[in-house]
């Protein structure tokens, strides 16, 4: 019976020490997520651009309907040396001269290879929950959102376009801001529109976007894309085009396994930040099990919230897609989190910690053979089975004690465990231990029921000749006409097994659900007769 036994302590990895190393890590980890901010500049080394020709200087506009960028009448002469900043769309270079303005260049027209030279991601974003940016400091704002990438010394504007204006009903992408002399915006200009999403209407969604919570995933810049100016072949083209279909399915893919992997593991990080307040609830002999559940959820539901908007917010175009595994996630770690939540480990007497011994005994209780399940879906069908298979019936007792107040309960559990299909001759009798069983399967009850449907292949039409008899010329074509079948419903076998020796004997009821596949039963070819009609 001692080789039956399987003792073990309730959430060991609960243990004080244990605890107070997952706390410290996921403080950390918490810290980190909320405070650190990477540097945000767009270059980091001193790249200069030597123009190969005259070309005038392009800036950012904003037309009232939409930004842009616009040649100017402004034309900076063949060999000027400017500082490199970025690349921005395409074909432009943003550059800044020695007076401090920014502003593009045609790539065209730059002498020399620049491939030091990055682009600002068009997908970050950093949000103010604001209607302007009045009062604020430039230095403030380049260190919280990211450098400018374009600015006029001279009318002191300057351009940001990775900021978001998050307040009321909308939210716009893209900001010129003028500052006085001391370096404070006295002038906010939006530069798009309003946009929405339907899930920015959920209750606080503007306060935690707001907080720029997962900002830190977004890389600030971004390879500049560097394409070869030359005219592409049409294979070349359909190349690019199906490697692209490719290509985006993929990233698309790696986007989803990535906004999982960001919400399940700062909701792990966010629990893990509060673990050690849980923990030293749970050692606490007056603390109720169910204070301890309620206090869980009331710390974790509101962070799951806000990390669902802003992960989605992350992930913005594809919000409506990733939405139902984000909740499913939740869930699911909302279970998780249950299962691995400090009050299974207590007794539920005088709610110590880790002093529950477990003993648990499985016993074997019985040994039947059963049959598969007939191939008849009539009613009141009885057939010969030939295949079966070992069912073992287990009764496991669990037993658990506190070793401090001796508290003491008992469970019982039933389970089955089956074995493969095989011929029944194989099997002996559980009871006498003869290969003399036999099996029927007999159908109870069937509500199954037959469909059909016919599919039609169009054939060519062809010329007949002329029938002189109608006075016009004879059109036909042999179509192949199809007939399919499939059946659908629910059909319910009495399977019983009996020994030919003794008296064993056992019954089941078995119900299977019938969704069968259309499979072609037969074809015929149809001639059909055409007369031509001129307009």
């Amino acid at each position: 019976m001692k080789e039956e036994l399987k003792r073990r302590e309730y959430c060991k990895t609960t243990s004080l020490t244990m605890s107070l190393i997952a706390f410290v890590v996921c403080l950390v980890c918490f810290a980190f997520f909320l405070f650190w901010s990477p540097s945000r500049e767009l270059t980091k080394e001193d790249v200069r651009i030597v123009l190969k020709e005259d070309c005038n200087k392009w800036v950012y506009v904003w037309s009232g309907e939409s930004g842009k960028l616009e040649e100017t009448n402004e034309t900076l002469k063949a060999g000027t040396s400017l500082k490199g900043i970025a690349k921005e769309g395409r074909w432009t270079w943003i550059v800044e001269d020695e007076n401090g303005n920014r502003f593009g260049v045609p790539q065209l027209a730059v002498e020399g290879e620049t491939e030091e030279l990055r682009a600002m991601n068009p997908d970050f974003r950093y949000v103010y929950r604001a209607d302007s940016l009045n009062g604020f400091s430039l230095e403030r704002i380049r260190k919280e959102a990211g450098d400018y990438l374009m600015a006029d010394v001279s009318t002191r504007s300057y351009y940001f376009p990775q900021i978001v204006l998050a307040k009321g009903e909308g939210r716009t992408k893209g900001v010129l801001l003028t500052v006085d002399e001391q370096g404070l915006v006295v002038r906010t200009e939006r530069t798009s529109e309003l946009k929405y999403n339907l899930y920015t209407s959920a209750p606080f969604f503007y306060y935690i976007i707001s907080w720029n919570l997962v900002t830190n995933f977004q890389p600030f810049t971004v390879d500049a894309d560097n394409q070869p100016l030359h005219h592409k072949s049409l294979s070349s083209k359909f190349g690019s085009w199906f490697k692209g279909i490719f290509s985006s399915i993929f990233w698309f893919l790696m986007r989803m396994v990535l906004f999982l992997l960001i919400l399940g593991g700062l909701t792990l990080i966010v629990y893990g930040a509060a673990s050690l307040l849980f923990v030293a609830l749970g050692r606490m002999p007056g603390v109720k099990n169910s204070f301890i559940a309620k206090l869980e959820y009331v710390y974790m539901i509101p962070w799951m919230y806000i990390l669902l908007l802003s992960c989605l917010y992350l992930f913005n175009s594809l919000w409506i897609i990733l939405l139902p595994g984000g909740l499913l996630l939740l869930i699911w770690m909302c279970a998780a989190v249950e299962k691995l939540s400090i009050r299974d480990a207590r007794c539920p007497s005088c709610a110590v910690l880790n002093k529950l011994n477990v003993v648990e005994i499985t016993y074997l209780t019985g040994v039947d053979v059963e049959p598969i399940w007939g191939t008849s879906w009539i009613k009141n069908t009885i057939i010969d089975v030939e295949k079966a298979r070992r069912r073992e019936h287990q009764l496991v007792e669990i037993d658990t004690e506190c070793a401090v107040c001796h508290h003491h309960t008992h469970e019982d559990r039933k389970a089955d465990t089956t074995g493969d299909w095989k011929s029944i001759e194989e099997f002996a009798c559980p009871q006498c231990g003869q290969h003399t069983l036999k099996a029927t399967s007999k159908v109870k009850e069937s509500n199954v029921k037959r469909h059909e449907y016919t599919t039609r292949k169009k054939g060519k039409i062809k010329e007949k000749g002329f029938d002189f008899v109608e006075w016009e010329t004879r059109y036909e074509s042999k179509d192949k006409v199809s007939t399919h079948e499939y059946w659908t419903g629910s059909i319910t076998y009495h399977q019983e097994v009996n020994c030919g020796h003794c008296d064993y004997h056992y019954e089941i009821d078995h119900t299977e659900k019938v969704d069968d596949s259309p499979t072609k039963t037969s074809t015929v070819e149809e001639v059909r007769k055409w007369k031509r009609v001129d307009n």
